[in-house]
This record gives C-alpha cells, structure tokens and sequence, in this order.
C-alpha cells in the first residue's frame, strides 16, 4: 500500500474515531496542509483524497456545532456566548467558518458523495463548491419539493442488510468498457489484481468469477484432492466445504470458539489424520481468525493454510493484512461486500509458482507461454466490465471503510445490552452481530418494520445433508441464536436511528 494512501486511510479513521470539535479541526488543518502539499507535488490522487478528508472534516465539525444549536433557544444563547464561543476562538475558527461548515453538514451524505463523485479529471472539489451546493438544495428545500410530504417520509424508511455502493463512477467505467466493445482481456482485469495487490500490501493476485472459484483454485494449485482432508470450520458459508468438495478432498469439520465464532485451533489435534494436509481459516464476519496457533499447528504437521476472506476485506492480523498469512487466501466481490464487482472473486498468495499456476487453471489449465493445455482447468475468468467496476470501487474503498466503522461503531456503542463476540484487534466493519433468545420472533417483528437483517449463518454445514451431521455446539449455539446487522455505507443516520431503535425493543 503506498504512503498516500496509508496517509489517507489513517486520516479517515482518525475522523471516524474523533469526539471533540478541536480534534476534528486538527484533523481539517492536517489535511489542508496534505492537500497543498499533493497540489505542489503534482499527486492528483492524493491531492482528492486530502480535499475529501478535509471537507468531510469540516461537515463533521459543522454537524457537532449543530448539535449544539439544539438545546433550545434560551440554551442555545447561552451555551453560545459561554462555551461555544470562546472554544471557537482557541481553536482559531470564525463564526463564518462556524456558519459555513454547519451550512455544509446539511448536505445529506448521499448528495455529498453525488457531488463528490462528479469532480472527475482536472476538477477538483472545493469548500466554496460544496458551500454553494448546500445553498442551492437548501434553496430547493424553501421553494417546495416536488415530492409530497408522504413521499418524504418514506425516503430512508426501510432499512436494507444489503445496498452495494454504485456511484457514476462506476457507471461511467461501464460504458466505457462496453463502448470500446473489449469484454474480456483487455487489460482491465490486470490492473485490477496489481491495484488490488497495492491495497493489501503485497502478494499476487488473480482475479476470478468468485470466491468459491478463488477457494477451489487455492486447493487445486496446492494439489491437494481425493484421498487428502482439509480441516475447516463448522460455522461459515457452504462454499467453504463445497470448494474442498470439488477437490475430490473431505472437509473435516471443527467446532468454534465461543468467544469469537472463529476457527478453534484447541479442537484440530483431535482430528488430524495422516490424510490431513490443509486448514482452512475463516475471517468469520471481518475478523481475523487464530493465525499464530494455526500457524503452529500447520508447521509442526506440515499443513498448508488457506484462508476464507470473504467478510475480511480490510482486516489485518498484526502488520498483515488477512490473505497473505497462508499459503492461500480468496476475497469475495459479491454485492454484499465491501466492495463489489457485481460476482467476483480474487485468489491472492505470497507464492508466484502458485499464482502462475492459478492464472493458468482460471483459463481451462492453458500454459500463456506454450498455448498447450497441461491440466484439468475451468473457466473462472473475471470480465472487463468486472474489472472496470472492482478498480473503481478501490479507489472509493478508504471512505467505505470511513462510514462501516461509524456505522459499526454506533451498533456497538448502542446495543451493549445484547451479547455479542469480543471484539479482536484487526476487525473489517463487515457487519455487526449479537445473540438473542428469541431470534426468529425478533427477526420478524423488526422486518414487519421495514428493517432488514440476515443470519451467519442458519445451519453449521455439517448439518447439510449433503455433509452428514455431527456435534458441533458453538456452531449450533451461533446458527440458532445470532442476528447480523448491516452496517453498509447507504445508511444515513435516521435509519441507523430506526435500526437501533427497533432492535433495543428487545432489550432485556
């Protein structure tokens, strides 16, 4: 990952984790002091990310100074002139800045994303622009919308688990790969897998049709097949097994811990064979799985590790980020994720040999040097039209992260009352789960409400009929009670109000 964007990411966080007013402001001044400098270097990327952090700094200090204004009229003179003022004079903002920035947080934040989303090539976004657009709406506001009162209600009333995050950007990257009529090896899904490899700091990455098609690379280009078994855990997504599956390999399956749901690296001694050769670790709803025990067990066995990164764009275990601890990982694209490509998967490794060989499998096992075909291949390619929009939805990625955590974090703050897994260093914003009681009876009055949620998930996989059963508890435990909330970057703050406040009617 390069500097400016370790700069930005660290930025953005900051703003997501900041409390007061005076730091928000720091964080304003630091990035106008990054943006001149980007301007002076000639960095076009880092000169948008430094002028999106600072504006949306100052819409975030503006919304704090709002805040203020609603105690009530008599209050609010007096927490004016006695505390608001004075604090706006240490830190050096005016009353017009002070106007202006509360001016710009009126801006709802899908119209600032529109806005932002617009300034394409030399044009560049600017508070005076930003300024004048919340004029105009406001000004829209005052004239009367064409939408009935009724309608307006409405807006933002149902809460969805799922929402993908398309803007023009992408659309535009769409028609642009379609208008130059190259669907498929035109470049696009190159460039994708090194911008992709630039964001997780490193590795190779292939770009596919899936995660599972990711997944089942993974094993093909370790070899592993029938007669060998892979040690996974009983509580994820099908695919997991199903990839192992597809190998002619058995998925062996492992109970959870019960403090995180993840993978339980105190359960795998008792089942470890002479046919074990592989473990794969889920990062169960974006944390990082039990890696430096995993990585014990699989030295000291001579496994290979795998890992299952579909929820885990964004999580990191210590200074790495999950998919490059392995010897395998694979990331999902699907719309429910933090980003996406429509479908999509990407095989990433530390390992070149296994990279060349994955390319080669995607592409129904053909040699790119000789043009023979040396293996039993498939065709899990990645489309250009993919590809336009996966690179599109990096480069948004940083401000998805910004509006999961504060998302997230909100649930969390909120919703202490219900239980829920610890929390563990290095956690992606995918999604928030707690456990209940009463969980079908909950989901359904939330949903006769209009608010989405889902389940990871319904049924441990060994409990398919397809895989035979067995005692797994936590999993059991997890399938039976647990609720995921969504925390994607289409809900504004009414619906996190509405999600809230409907999920603490069942408070205990």
């Amino acid at each position: 990952m390069n500097s400016a964007l370790v700069k930005y990411e660290a930025a953005c966080r900051a703003l997501g984790e900041a409390k007061s007013i005076d730091e928000v402001k720091d964080i304003r001044d630091k990035a106008e002091a990054m943006r001149a400098y980007a301007r002076m270097a000639g960095d076009t990327d880092f000169l948008f990310w430094a002028i999106e952090i600072k504006l949306r700094a100052e819409r975030r200090a503006g919304g704090m100074l709002a805040e203020m204004q609603l105690q009530g009229p008599g209050e609010y003179q007096r927490s004016y002139h006695t505390t608001v003022a004075p604090t706006l004079d240490e830190l050096g903002i005016t009353k017009d800045q002070s106007s202006h920035w509360q001016l710009e947080a009126s801006v709802s934040e899908d119209e600032f994303e529109k806005w932002m989303n617009g300034h394409l090539g030399d044009e560049f976004p600017t508070s005076s622009g930003l300024l004048n657009l919340a004029k105009r709406l406001a000004a829209e506001q005052e004239n009367g919308s064409n939408k009935t009162t009724e309608e307006k209600e409405e807006k933002g009333k149902k809460v969805k688990f799922g929402a993908p995050d398309i803007s023009i950007r992408e659309i535009e990257a769409v028609v642009e790969v379609l208008q130059n009529r190259t669907l498929t090896n035109g470049g696009l899904v190159r460039q994708f897998e090194e911008r992709f490899s630039e964001f997780i700091g490193g590795g190779d990455c292939v770009a596919v049709s899936s995660c599972t098609a990711a997944l089942h690379l993974s094993y093909m280009a370790l070899k592993i097949g029938p007669g060998d078994e892979v040690i996974c855990p009983a509580m994820t997504h099908v695919s997991t097994a199903h990839a192992i599956s597809m190998t002619g390999a058995k998925p062996v399956f492992v109970d959870c811990h019960e403090d995180h749901g993840l993978l339980d690296p105190d359960l795998i001694p008792a089942v470890l064979t002479p046919k074990t050769k592989a473990i794969c670790v889920v990062h169960f709803l974006g944390q990082p799985g039990y890696m430096r025990s995993l990585a014990d067990i699989a030295r000291e066995h001579d496994l290979k590790i795998i890992e299952d990164c579909a929820h885990a764009l964004g999580t990191n275990h210590g200074d790495n980020h999950v998919g490059l601890i392995g010897d395998c990982g694979a990331f999902s694209f699907y719309p429910t994720k933090m980003i996406t490509t429509c479908e999509g998967g990407m095989f990433v490794t530390k390992h070149p040999e296994l990279a060349e060989k994955a390319r080669s499998l995607r592409n129904f096992g053909l040699d790119r040097i000789s043009g023979d075909v040396t293996a039993l291949g498939w065709n899990y390619r990645m489309t250009e039209i993919q590809a336009a929009i996966g690179i599109e939805q990096l480069k948004r990625l940083p401000s998805f992260f910004v509006k999961r955590e504060s998302n997230w974090r909100i649930l969390r703050e909120s919703l202490k009352n219900f239980k829920t897994f610890e929390g563990r260093d290095g956690i992606a914003p995918y999604a928030y789960q707690i456990l209940v009681d009463d969980r079908d009876e909950m989901r359904a009055e939330l949903l006769r409400n209009d608010v989405q949620t889902s389940i990871h998930f319904e049924i441990p996989v060994p409990h398919f009929s397809f895989y035979g059963g067995g005692s797994f508890p936590v999993a059991e435990y997890i399938a039976e009670h647990s609720i995921t909330l969504p925390v994607h970057t289409k809900l504004e703050k009414t619906a996190m109000e509405r999600l809230v406040s409907n999920v603490r009617k069942f408070e205990r």
